[in-house]
């Protein structure tokens, strides 16, 4: 009992111990708060689901901003993108990509178009990276954008299309119908 523990390569582990461990009482009171989560990485294809399997196992909280869209939120996505969508202006703008779809293509503003609704998808899907959450996301914009065009098979007014594709964008983003 009275002789020191030696590691194998022959060093006294209390001295170890008490040439690293600070000397003031204070110090060491506040060493108490350690260790402390401070970053966490996490390395899965299902990033969000994660990430809130940690965030109820440590009784976390989100910061303001941070929340994952619940479906108000996607619902108001689909609102602000039928009012752009609508547009005189936009409707116009859609039908001339429309007509001219090959040489918009190659242009940069094909390539923005395209990331932006990407990153629509994305926010629609929730985090979710399963195949059928992902189609559902581009078909609900997909309904939206078709709104814009003239169908000529079908008789209805832009306002009764444009009801229509949000009806129908919706119903794909909640799951109701």
């Amino acid at each position: 009992p009275g002789r020191s523990q030696r590691d194998c390569d022959g060093t006294n582990r209390r001295a170890v111990v008490r040439r690293f461990l600070p000397q003031d009482p204070g110090t060491i009171a506040r060493m108490t708060e350690y260790p402390r989560l401070l970053h966490t990485v996490l390395d899965t294809m299902e990033v969000r689901a994660l990430a809130e399997f940690y965030r109820q196992l440590l009784g976390l909280r989100y910061r303001a901003g941070d929340q994952p869209p619940t479906d108000d939120t996607r619902r108001e996505v689909l609102n602000r993108l039928a009012a752009i969508v609508s547009d005189d202006r936009m409707r116009e703008l859609m039908r001339l990509s429309q007509n001219n779809s090959t040489a918009i293509s190659d242009l940069n503003v094909g390539a923005e178009m395209a990331e932006r609704i990407a990153g629509v998808t994305r926010l629609l899907a929730g985090g979710k990276s399963d195949v059928e959450t992902q189609m559902r996301a581009q078909l609900a914009i997909g309904a939206l954008l078709m709104s814009s065009l003239t169908l000529p098979h079908l008789d209805v007014s832009d306002q009764e299309r444009a009801t229509a594709a949000l009806t129908i964008a919706t119903e794909l983003i909640t799951g109701a119908g």
